[in-house]
């Protein structure tokens, strides 16, 4: 393996603080490795279900583009116990490392003792070069993963997206719904949310956009629980404007663009039926 720059982080989303750890880890001239963990350390000490803001093949994908020749992934179970000296031999001796870049708040070894001064200091004896990326901040917070999962969950995907590399999205299969969006003359596409997996935005409606074959189309989709109908599991159905093929046994993304507004239980069909016409109304605006 060729001289590289490590590229420390959870990389989680992809918000500018990442960004500007990728960069500068590229400027250096070496080759770029991300050295990352499948899911962030925090919801594995806490035992809490991973509320992601992108999967593993989205953060790749997004690390690649950004110029990150290798992505690889660090066993928590195996590094958590070390002390931070012993976990940077550990990367040094498995890397050729010549330049290391981090967040300014990265923490390793047990109980994240070890911090950038740590880093600055054991880098400096074995001349590798250490960038430390500042703290991003907007609205007087500091930009991070944590925030970006608060947003989202508020409903604040327009906020959100702004401060990340890419919009919120997530990728589903196709499933066979039950044609009702078909009845009320807006045919939907319906796909299980994968909460197992990424954070659960606001449950509502939401301003969206797709692509098929290539074509971007706008779209609206309802991300929740159905309360009209009583859906238990969250269900995301999508109508894509100006769009009218089979997309059943497929797996297409949707990306969240803005909240339009809440879910509601509806006393009638028709009253159903004009909310959605609202909401078509309100995204071809988009449109123009």
């Amino acid at each position: 393996m060729k001289e590289c720059a490590l590229a420390l982080g959870t990389f989680d989303g992809m918000h500018k603080g990442h960004v500007s750890v990728i960069k500068a880890a590229r400027e250096s001239g070496f080759e770029v490795v991300a050295l990352t963990f499948a899911v962030p350390p925090k919801f594995i000490i806490s035992g809490e279900k991973p509320e992601l803001l992108m999967t593993a093949e989205a953060k790749e994908r997004a690390l690649a583009e950004l110029g990150v020749i290798r992505c690889d992934y660090l066993d928590f179970k195996e590094v958590c116990q070390l002390s931070p000296e012993e976990f940077l031999d550990l990367i040094c001796q498995k890397y050729p490392v010549k330049m290391i870049s981090c967040g300014f708040n990265y923490r390793f070894g047990k109980d994240g003792v070890g911090d950038t001064k740590f880093l600055r200091e054991y880098c400096r004896e074995k001349g590798i070069t250490v960038h430390v990326a500042r703290a991003r901040q907007v609205e007087n917070e500091i930009i991070s993963s944590s925030l970006l999962r608060q947003m989202i969950k508020d409903g604040r995907v327009a906020d959100a997206n702004k401060l990340l590399y890419k919009p919120f999205s997530f990728f589903g299969p196709v499933v066979h719904g039950d044609a009702r969006g078909r009845t009320l003359g807006f045919p939907t596409v319906n796909q299980n949310y994968p909460e197992e997996q990424l954070v659960l935005p606001k449950a509502g409606v939401y301003a969206g956009e797709t692509y098929v074959g290539g074509k971007r189309y706008h779209c609206v989709t309802n991300i929740g629980f159905r309360p009209t109908y009583a859906v238990k599991k969250a269900l995301c159905e999508t109508f894509i404007i100006d769009f009218d093929t089979n997309l059943y046994d497929t797996v297409f993304e949707i990306r969240l663009k803005r909240f339009l507004r809440s879910e509601k239980k509806f006393s009638s069909v028709k009253e159903l039926q004009k909310a959605i016409a609202a909401d078509v109304e309100n995204v071809r605006e988009d449109m123009l």
